[in-house]
């Protein structure tokens, strides 16, 4: 019973001192309290100081914005004042508007095949003033070609089913042009289980790594498989979650093609 009050203790604690202390905590709960985010797949357009931007979805930016901004999920250390950053699922471009306050003179390589939401990106990179952008509407993947498509509405599209027919990049073979890359960001929905094997052999050049791990109830798991990896390519990783389950053995209810269970994987390469 002490460590449960501890623990709330602890939460309401942060959540005061982050109130007080941090500006986009403050915007993210006037987001929370102005917009209505009750209402799915509807566009509208976030405001804030120094910030603007059209997304086709308020939930789902409402939870960017607290991960990018207020967690600062993306932020890396590094003492390269220009980085090349490599951006995969760019979304509406929140963690673009966040590489450049962060880092004014990074190099950006961006990926977003959803073309509605992509529409969206290109607006708020320039609404933002967040050009010069290496800016590809395609999906990372293990070929150059094309793929299915399913458009969520929102932040959740993926590869392998769907209507919509978008182009893919590979991956591997863009980063066989780098020397270095300081941070690689995959939120590719589920496609990393492919895509990240297939760059094996350019993992030495990537310094951070951020990967979106989706696990979903009708495929095998992979998160395993994803670790050996980068273990064995002198990767350190730490694993977060905001999933949760009331009964950890009782599986989540889920709509069509959600993940059953994801993770944030943070990794740092040790030996570059």
């Amino acid at each position: 019973m002490r460590t449960t009050f501890g623990i709330l203790g602890g939460r309401l604690f942060r959540g005061l001192y982050e109130f007080f202390t941090e500006a986009n905590f403050r915007r993210w709960l006037f987001f929370l309290l102005s917009k209505p985010l009750g209402t799915r797949y509807q566009p509208v357009v976030f405001r804030w100081f120094g910030g603007r931007f059209q997304v086709p979805d308020a939930l789902s930016f409402f939870w960017q914005f607290h991960e990018i901004m207020v967690r600062k999920a993306y932020h890396f250390p590094t003492s390269n004042p220009k980085p090349v950053i490599y951006d995969c699922g760019s979304n509406v471009g929140l963690s673009l508007y966040a590489y450049r306050r962060l880092y004014p003179y990074a190099r950006v390589v961006a990926f977003e095949p959803d073309p509605g939401v992509f529409s969206m990106l290109e607006e708020n990179i320039r609404q933002n003033q967040l050009s010069p952008i290496d800016l590809h509407q395609a999906a990372v993947w293990t070929a150059q070609g094309t793929l299915n498509f399913n458009s969520e509405g929102a932040d959740g599209g993926a590869l392998g089913s769907g209507s919509t027919e978008v182009r893919t990049l590979d991956l591997a073979e863009l980063l066989q042009s780098e020397a270095q890359v300081d941070f690689l960001k995959m939120d590719i929905e589920g496609a990393e289980h492919e895509v990240l094997p297939h760059i094996r052999s350019q993992l030495h050049k990537i310094r951070h790594l951020f990967i979106e791990y989706h696990s979903f109830a009708d495929k095998p798991q992979a998160l395993h498989e994803l670790l050996q990896v980068l273990a064995e390519e002198g990767f350190s990783y730490y694993l977060e979650t905001d999933v949760r389950r009331k009964n950890p053995f009782i599986p989540r209810k889920i709509q069509g093609g959600a993940p059953e269970f994801q993770t944030n994987i943070f990794a740092v390469n040790l030996r570059s």
